[in-house]
């Protein structure tokens, strides 16, 4: 009868054809399209599926490509959802719709990985971009949610680390540089700062201690990197002399 066999394939690529900026396809038909996308398992023998455009969650409800996007972690909430509602934050959210698809078949951890692997969505405030600038995300994390920014390092250093341990990381520097509540209520650059442990209150009660939470947990170490004090050391000994030395002095007479 001359009806055409129209496999898997092909059907893949009608997909992607009809992501038009003039003709935009429904909600409901973009997410029946990703799952699709997703479901095909030799998909990446068939067609690049890079380009596919995907719906943000309000304020974002328009189409736009997935390296622009953030999505959570399954059963779990970040800083990403904590500001993503602010458009400063530039943290636009993937519509929970794909995400309630994806979990009525039972595979939404599977189906976040795949649009993070294949469409580069991200679970991650991006700090820097493809070219190791910052991000305006890293920007207003910086601003407005210093110890948030802190927190996300201690939990994610291994996500970040190749960002930072660079000599020419831009990343790096504006750590260093960025003001922080210390414990006594004031601002201070992170890297003049040090972790607010018991044993380095007693050894240098003269410099200023970062204001963190849970200060022993081990993970806080890694901040040495960007010029904070983990432990005791002839450079901590040596900040703290400098301190004493611009105390005032209080002259008597007798």
């Amino acid at each position: 009868l001359g009806i055409r066999k129209c496999d898997r394939g092909q059907v893949c690529r009608m997909i992607m054809e009809r992501y038009s900026p003039l003709r935009p396809p429904t909600l409901v038909d973009a997410v029946d399209d990703a799952i699709y996308l997703f479901k095909t398992p030799h998909l990446a023998h068939i067609v690049a599926v890079g380009g596919l455009l995907l719906v943000g969650r309000p304020p974002y409800f328009y189409f736009m490509n997935g390296h622009l996007l953030y999505v959570e972690e399954p059963n779990q909430t970040s800083v990403i959802s904590r500001y993503a509602e602010n458009p400063a934050s530039a943290m636009p959210v993937l519509h929970p719709m794909y995400i309630t698809k994806a979990h009525e078949l039972g595979q939404q951890s599977e189906f976040v990985s795949w649009i993070c692997s294949n469409l580069g969505v991200s679970t991650k405030p991006r700090l820097v971009d493809g070219y190791r600038r910052l991000t305006p995300e890293f920007t207003f994390l910086k601003a407005n949610a210093s110890k948030d920014l802190l927190l996300l390092l201690r939990d994610s250093w291994g996500f970040y680390a190749s960002q930072l341990e660079r000599s020419d990381s831009a990343l790096k520097s504006a750590l260093e540089e960025m003001n922080v509540v210390c414990t006594d209520g004031q601002l201070r650059p992170l890297g003049n700062t040090i972790l607010p442990r018991e044993s380095l209150k007693v050894a240098a009660p003269n410099l200023p201690f970062v204001d963190i939470p849970d200060p022993d947990d081990t993970r806080w170490n890694e901040l040495a990197v960007l010029g904070v004090l983990p432990r005791e050391s002839s450079t901590l000994y040596l900040r703290e002399l400098k301190a004493l030395a611009l105390l005032p002095v209080n002259n008597t007479t007798t």
